[in-house]
């Protein structure tokens, strides 16, 4: 039995990975901030050990740090995700949290495979570009802190150097949306902010004969279903790893234009009234965002120009079916729906 360390196992992908995770293979110890998730999962054979990835140590005791001084397997899920978040708080959190714990891991020598959860937010999103899987983009201009200290974790990462043979793989979903078989989604990001605020204002929208929005109408929105990546990472704890690093895109096949998608939330709204696409409307739209309490730091997304190579995903994880959006079409409809 291997014995594994996880961060984040109570977000929103650790909670899918939690349900399916394999205990009998695996002795789980999980950080938490927080005392009181550890009632909530005590049905699940894990030890939580309450710490804070900001903190030397993690700040965890010597007898915890001796717990976890055998461990085999790394898995950072952990991050601090909030569009709006300040540069010192995204920082402290998600490029010093995984300084600290790669710093702490480095000194047990039983340390076989360091996994890493990073994001396709690392990549300017507006690039009009092709990026394959084993490419770092060299960049310097981002639209949010969030996406700066994921891009600087990584690159973190990347070059870590362990005292000792490691294997270390990096996953990259897109924005992580409801699982393929559960419209119900517990989470704020991308594409239902837009669906909160057509919701919130069917009754406005439909007295007025257009919705100003400034949009790439060939953007394409890098969407991934959850469950998808909590089976690529399960699936990845367990092969065997031929590269002294990995990196691997999650998305969904055949992305949706989000010219498309707007207008099935429209449809699904019963909102009669009619997008005006208007480029003009790009550097005013920041305000209007703030007004309708959606992240102006998304606007880039809606000027989404690139696309992602899967091939080692596709080519190592064969067994796990990626979906095409005509696949998930009606569920993550319904979840946009249910926000």
């Amino acid at each position: 039995m291997k014995k594994i360390f996880i961060t984040g196992l109570t977000g929103f992908v650790g909670q899918e990975i939690l349900k399916n995770i394999d205990i009998k293979k695996y002795q789980i110890y999980a950080l938490s901030r927080n005392d009181q998730v550890h009632d909530k999962f005590s049905s699940f054979n894990i030890t939580f050990l309450k710490g804070d990835l900001s903190e030397i140590n993690l700040g965890l005791s010597e007898k915890e740090l001796k717990q976890i001084s055998d461990t085999n397997i790394v898995l950072h899920l952990g991050a601090y995700y909030d569009l709006k978040g300040s540069f010192s708080t995204c920082f402290l959190n998600n490029v010093a949290g995984t300084r600290n714990l790669l710093t702490l891991f480095n000194s047990f020598n039983s340390l076989n495979e360091f996994h890493f959860v990073s994001s396709i937010a690392i990549f300017n999103p507006e690039n009009h570009s092709h990026f394959y899987e084993e490419s770092f983009p060299l960049r310097t201009n981002f639209s949010d802190h969030y996406s700066h200290s994921k891009y600087l974790s990584e690159k973190f990462f990347r070059e870590y150097q362990f005292n000792h043979e490691v294997k270390k793989v990096i996953y990259r979903p897109g924005i992580i949306t409801t699982h393929s078989n559960d419209p119900l989604i517990f989470k704020m990001d991308g594409p239902y902010y837009l669906a909160r605020f057509l919701k919130d204002n069917i009754n406005l929208l439909n007295k007025i004969p257009v919705l100003p929005l400034s949009f790439n109408k060939d953007a394409l929105l890098p969407i991934v279903n959850v469950d998808y990546v909590a089976k690529i990472i399960l699936k990845g704890l367990e092969i065997s790893k031929d590269q002294e690093l990995k990196t691997y895109h999650l998305l969904i096949k055949n992305m949706l234009p989000l010219q498309s998608l707007v207008g099935l939330m429209l449809h699904a709204y019963d909102i009669n009234a009619q997008v005006f696409q208007n480029d003009l409307l790009k550097n005013s739209q920041s305000i209007m965002f703030k007004y309708l309490k959606i992240p102006p730091q998304i606007i880039p997304f809606m000027f989404h120009s690139n696309t992602y190579d899967m091939s080692c995903t596709i080519n190592d994880f064969k067994e796990i079916h990626c979906l095409s959006f005509d696949e998930y079409n009606e569920v993550f409809l319904k979840s946009l729906m249910n926000v």
